[in-house]
């Protein structure tokens, strides 16, 4: 018997495989049902594939190991694989796939009936304690025993543990000798040094550059969020992975946003200059009405050390560069990242070079397989993760029983 610990987006495709592939298949699930997480991916819309995905777009002390399983589990296959069970894609903005009914449940709902139409067993509210090796594995649970020929942890991460994601799996992995990659949040908001309250809720398009030691170390353009503690929004959650290394290593990162991307310096300047000369009499509070939310706009002014209530005339050519620059580059310093509770996934986890790529079977330990967030790898926002779930899921299931 196949014994697949973790009922989430990896675990079920783990399962669909291995039941396709012959093998007799035992499903545990912390939670009362399964594919918690999964509900909650792509705000409730469930973004379940990237079209465009490649080797940038995934992390971790060894990248290149996604790619054993993506080639395997390609994109087009995951869409054929949803198309047989009823899920109509639909492709928005930068290759992310949504399903047409726009509703997760649609996804877990076609992955639980097909578990249900291959026998494969499923056991909810079944916390797994320990795993034993001998001559099998014996997994033990709080009331109870399973013996088990292969085991395929699918537990997910520490991110979300709400989700039923809080680390135990990482801790059944080392019990069994893997060394595992300090976890840390990633794609989670940014706390900043420097919080302004009245900006709190404000969005706004903007490119902000992740720095370290005045060097750049990425950038990310979109819609950012104004929070009570910092930054949220798409671009915020992307540099997160890489503001998280940086204080890990005791560095100080510093977040530049520029609210005029598309703007050269002097074409910027040019603008202000036309601004200002258009509208001579209003208010310097008032000047950004318009181009920039109002409330950020009167910040700006207040932050380049100008009057709200002087004239936009009053402003000299010197005070047009400095505000022009404040635009370009608002710098705050970062100094920490939200917790687990709200990070969508986990970088680090199991150390993928105790890992066969090329069937997701442990050098460790025979017999043992992993899928998913367990392992040290972990995508970018946009169905990456989602993916590398189901190509690492349907390559353990299949390999495990194969071997079987």
């Amino acid at each position: 018997m196949i014994c697949i610990v973790g009922g989430g987006a990896s675990g079920m495709m783990a399962g669909i495989a291995a039941a396709r592939s012959g093998g007799k298949v035992l499903l545990l699930e912390r939670n009362p049902r399964l594919g918690k997480k999964l509900l909650a991916t792509g705000n409730g819309r469930c973004n379940f594939t990237n079209s465009e995905i490649r080797l940038e777009n995934y992390h971790g002390q060894d990248p290149a190991f996604a790619l054993g399983a993506l080639r395997r589990f390609p994109p087009h296959k995951t869409l054929e694989f949803f198309a047989s069970l009823g899920v109509v894609p639909v492709t928005e903005a930068a290759g992310r796939v949504f399903p047409a009914s726009n509703q997760a449940g649609s996804i877990v709902d076609v992955l639980r009936w097909e578990l249900e139409a291959l026998g494969v067993q499923v056991r909810t509210e079944a916390q797994v304690q320990e795993i034993r090796r001998g001559r099998e594995f014996t997994v033990v649970l709080a009331d109870d025993e399973i013996k088990a020929e292969k085991v395929i942890l699918a537990t997910g991460g520490k991110a979300h543990p709400q989700s039923g994601s809080d680390g135990k799996g990482l801790e059944l992995a080392k019990s069994l000798g893997h060394r595992i990659i300090a976890p840390r949040p990633a794609l989670v908001q940014l706390q900043l040094g420097k919080v302004y309250p009245q900006l709190q809720g404000i969005k706004v398009h903007a490119e902000i550059q992740l720095l370290a030691r005045r060097r750049q170390i990425a950038s990310r353009k979109g819609e950012i969020l104004f929070t009570n503690y910092g930054l949220s929004g798409l671009p915020a959650l992307a540099l997160s992975r890489q503001a998280g290394e940086l204080l890990a290593q005791g560095e100080e990162p510093v977040l530049s946003l520029n609210f005029a991307p598309d703007f050269s310096e002097e074409d910027l300047l040019e603008a202000l200059s036309l601004r200002q000369l258009n509208q001579p009499r209003r208010p310097l509070e008032r000047f950004f009405a318009g181009w920039l939310p109002n409330k950020l706009g009167e910040t700006l002014i207040r932050a380049a050390g100008l009057a709200s209530t002087a004239p936009a005339s009053s402003l000299t050519s010197q005070q047009r560069r400095s505000l022009g620059k404040l635009i370009k580059a608002w710098r705050f310093p970062v100094t920490g990242l939200l917790g687990w509770q709200q990070a969508q996934v986990t970088a680090g986890g199991v150390d993928v070079s105790q890992v066969d790529s090329t069937t997701m079977e442990s050098k460790v330990v025979k017999n043992l397989y992993f899928a998913g967030e367990i392992l040290d790898i972990d995508g970018d926002s946009g169905g990456y993760n989602l993916q590398w779930a189901w190509s690492s899921g349907f390559l353990a299931g299949s390999e495990a029983a194969r071997k079987n």
